[in-house]
């Protein structure tokens, strides 16, 4: 199955499932981080209740020892009052705090039962406080005595019976976190370990796919380096369409290709051969041919030479014609001596113009040997040419 795929799909195969191993630890890390948070928000919440209630309950208690010392000696505790305004503040900021956090009905209903008790307890002080002449009035502050220590009671059940159940609804998120949070360690110990395992395991299969192939493809490289033309490759590795099965591909067309260019070298090579004997025979007549060609250059300058001295006896031979012509006109009748010597020059003149009409003879046929040596020339420069 991962003979088709690619290099970097198989890495990407084995790096996504851990991946995506770690991503879905990371969302359920970061839900109960969030849920964590809550839980502690919460869980602040709580404390905060707690602490006001306490504070309410404190400020009460602190209330009514206020008043039982005025009502003791009203002229020498006058600071109770004081004391007692004091602590009726706290109550206030205490309820408050308590009324902000309060999270069901219960405990709603508890802090406005305190609520109701306090309001009873201002009204007990108050009608007690402004009774005329109370301090005389034993019936009256025995009446505030047990009231207030009645209320006192009552408040604090209903103080512990809300904090109770406070810390009831804190011990349970607590718990909750901590088995959020155990959880949370032995998933992470789990995805690590998963995570681990999945990467061997891809890991391992990728390397055992891979491994032999590589090898493989190393020997085929060895065996072209080593001048080896003639191997072939398995039809299964070409048919595979990742990175080896196209190295491989490669690999057989290199090979068809330097095998069509080793045959056409060799041939090449053949031909020249034959081209290089056909080279130097054709320079053996070309040496021959030119050989002969300068005896007959030789031969036509030596001609030449000779043609140019007998056209210089010509010429004089002429002038003298020309001469013994006018002597021969002027005294024609003085001497028959003189027509003999003209004949006699005729004679000569004859005698050289079939001379020269010999020397001109053998240089017209020196000049058909020169046209044929060029001609032999010619047809050995179009051998060479053809040849190259």
């Amino acid at each position: 199955m991962l003979d088709n795929w690619k290099l970097k799909d198989r890495t990407l195969l084995g790096f996504a499932i851990p991946t995506i191993l770690i991503f879905v630890f990371s969302v359920i890390v970061y839900a109960t981080s969030s849920q964590t948070r809550i839980i502690y928000k919460q869980v602040g919440m709580s404390n905060e209740a707690i602490i006001g209630t306490n504070n309410m309950a404190l400020s009460l208690a602190n209330m009514n020892l206020a008043i039982r010392r005025y009502l003791y000696n009203p002229k020498k505790y006058q600071d109770a009052l004081e004391r007692y305004a004091f602590f009726n503040q706290r109550f206030q900021e205490g309820l408050n705090v308590a009324s902000k956090v309060a999270e069901d009905k219960f405990q709603e209903e508890r802090l406005k039962t305190m609520q109701n008790m306090f309001n009873e307890f201002e009204m007990l002080v108050k009608d007690t406080i402004t009774t005329p002449n109370f301090e005389n009035n034993r019936l009256l502050i025995e009446q505030y005595l047990e009231k207030s220590g009645d209320m006192s009671y009552k408040f604090r059940q209903i103080h512990e019976e809300f904090a109770s159940h406070q810390k009831e609804i804190m011990s349970n998120r607590i718990e909750g976190t901590k088995v959020m949070l155990n959880l949370m360690s032995l998933l992470a110990v789990l995805v690590t370990i998963l995570t681990i395992a999945i990467a061997f395991f891809v890991t391992s299969i990728i390397s055992r796919s891979l491994g032999s192939r590589v090898s493989q493809v190393v020997d085929v490289a060895e065996q072209i380096s080593a001048g080896d033309f003639t191997l072939s490759l398995p039809e299964s590795e070409l048919k595979t369409k990742d990175e080896i099965g196209q190295i491989m591909a490669s690999f057989q067309i290199m090979l068809q290709k330097l095998s069509t260019l080793i045959r056409q070298v060799q041939s090449s090579g053949i031909q020249v051969t034959t081209s290089a004997t056909l080279v130097g025979a054709a320079g053996t007549q070309l040496e021959t041919t030119l050989t002969e060609q300068v005896a007959s250059t030789n031969q036509v300058t030596a001609t030449a030479k000779e043609i140019a001295a007998t056209s210089k006896e010509l010429a004089h031979t002429m002038e003298q014609v020309v001469t013994m012509s006018q002597a021969t006109t002027t005294a024609a009748n003085i001497s028959q001596t003189d027509l003999q010597r003209m004949e006699t020059s005729m004679r000569q003149l004859a005698t050289a113009t079939n001379t020269i009409a010999t020397r001109l003879g053998i240089i017209s046929e020196k000049a058909n040997n020169i046209n044929n040596i060029v001609l032999t020339i010619t047809k050995v420069a179009d051998q060479t040419n053809l040849l190259s």
